[in-house]
């Protein structure tokens, strides 16, 4: 027999197992090359996720590079040097998260949000336990326009950190700024009760009595929030808002006038404190110290003057900005003394003489914030804070007519401030000009267009000379602010006896 043909037939016919059925012969080669194969790819998985796994721990282990600027060019010299300083500092121990953290200071001491956000992320990697980290990152990450993701990491942070104040207050402003009212009241009350002699908390529970529609209550926290800080002036404006929802206009017009500018502040940490130090640039110190300024924040922003001093002390424009600041903290005596060291330096500023006046005015000495103000009219004629201020001084002596004379003048120099309307239209009605007065009441009410006083008086004046369709559209504008308010009933009433005798 052919041996070949045989062993064909074999393969085909394959083999009887001892059942008689019939069973393919294994073919032991290939099935010993598939279990190598398999055996190599279990082996190459297990390989790759050792690798892959080493990977990631060498990158989590790697600690981050500084976080340069995004455009450099065109940094102030000083602040680029001083950056350039922190970074060599943070390169020199890339691990150490108090490095980065100081370097994300300086940008955030400067404004520069987006560096500041990174390198904050960067200590808080380094260092997860330190809650400062995580914190300004959330508040500059809140900077750079992510107000959900900071709301977020401040809700997060709270839980963790139940006794930091400026973080809950932090997380109280950004609930309310979310529609939030009842857990951003909580997060105020909190604030309350870990600082209950700083007036921010009161203040953003006040706020959210105001949204609620709880104005009595909103009127007890303000009141003890102006109590606590009588310099708040958004507390002031909150508080003349409430007034005047509750009908209680003379209350209501004191308060908003005080308020006037406000801007909402926030509780400084230990941190914002130190960042202050990196503030460099005369021209960014400046800026930033206005910020503090019209943000209530004045003891910040005598820190930065302070520190702008020290590197130009004849600068004329510094020393003013920090009488400014003194001023707002009462401290008119150290006012007074810093602009005196001015008028040595430079006896022809007016806008020195402008603050002296100012000073004076403060202290109620009113003769003699008149002879500085008579000297700053002098040197400053064409400038119309010179003359405002000069109106002001003369509206306290009693001199209207000349308070007059110099409000309008102050008027046609800077037609933009409402506040030179809104007292020259008081002065007005005082010297009984109502024509007169009833024009500024109405650019006063134009350029505030919320100011119920402004709409009122525009309304009465209107009224009294006869003109009633402006009267009705005056007291339209009161309506809509204040409908159940007493004196805007009372005037609806009115009108409606003069349009139909």
């Amino acid at each position: 027999m052919n041996p070949t043909r045989t062993r064909r037939r074999q393969r085909k016919r394959g083999s009887q197992d001892q059942s008689g059925q019939m069973r393919d012969r294994p073919e032991r080669g290939h099935s010993r090359y598939r279990l190598v194969w398999i055996a190599f790819v279990a082996l190459a998985v297990v390989v790759s996720a050792v690798i892959i796994h080493q990977s990631r721990q060498s990158l989590r282990q790697s600690p981050p590079d500084a976080v340069q600027p995004v455009q450099a060019a065109g940094l102030d010299p000083d602040l680029a040097d001083m950056i350039a300083r922190y970074t060599n500092e943070v390169r020199a121990d890339p691990a150490d998260a108090r490095r980065h953290a100081v370097l994300g200071a300086v940008y955030e001491a400067n404004q520069l949000w987006l560096e500041a956000h990174a390198c904050y992320v960067n200590a808080s990697s380094l260092d997860p336990d330190d809650r400062t980290w995580a914190y300004h990152a959330a508040v500059t990450q809140r900077e750079i326009g992510d107000a959900a993701g900071a709301l977020t990491a401040f809700r997060k942070l709270a839980v963790a950190h139940p006794d930091h104040p400026a973080l809950q207050y932090r997380l109280g402003q950004a609930l309310l700024e979310s529609g939030e009212h009842e857990e951003a009241a909580q997060a105020f009350h909190r604030t309350m009760a870990l600082v209950p002699d700083v007036a921010h908390g009161y203040l953003g529970a006040g706020d959210v009595k105001i949204r609620t529609g709880d104005f009595q209550e909103a009127v007890d926290y303000l009141k003890r929030a102006t109590e606590i800080d009588p310099n708040d002036s958004v507390a002031h404006y909150l508080l003349g808002m409430a007034y005047r929802s509750l009908g209680e206009m003379d209350s209501a017009r004191r308060e908003l006038a005080r308020g006037v500018g406000g801007k909402k502040t926030f509780l400084i940490d230990r941190w914002t404190d130190e960042a202050s130090q990196y503030v460099v640039g005369v021209a960014r110190q400046l800026g930033i110290a206005a910020d503090h300024i019209e943000a209530g924040r004045p003891a910040q922003a005598v820190i930065v003057l302070q520190e702008a001093l020290s590197g130009h002390p004849n600068d004329i424009n510094v020393m003013n900005n920090l009488s400014i600041a003194y001023m707002r903290l009462e401290r008119f005596d150290d006012a007074q003394d810093i602009l005196l060291r001015a008028v040595e330096i430079d006896n022809q500023a007016f806008m020195t003489f402008i603050n002296l006046a100012s000073c004076f005015l403060r202290m109620n000495r009113l003769d003699q914030a008149l002879g500085y103000s008579d000297r700053s009219v002098e040197l400053g004629s064409a400038v119309g804070r010179a003359h405002f201020t000069r109106g002001r001084i003369l509206t306290g002596l009693g001199r209207y007519e000349d308070a007059r004379a110099a409000l309008t003048t102050a008027a046609s120099l800077d037609a933009r401030n409402p506040n030179v309307h809104l007292i020259l239209g008081e002065v007005c009605t005082r010297l009984q000009r109502y024509a007169e007065a009833k024009e500024h009441f109405a650019l006063g009410a134009k350029r505030i267009p919320n100011s119920l006083p402004a709409q009122v008086n525009l309304c009465l004046l209107s009224m009294r000379l006869g003109d009633l369709d402006e009267a009705g559209t005056a007291l339209a504008a009161a309506q809509q602010l204040a409908a159940d308010h007493p004196q805007v009933v009372a005037m609806a009433a009115q009108l409606a006896i003069l349009q139909n005798p």
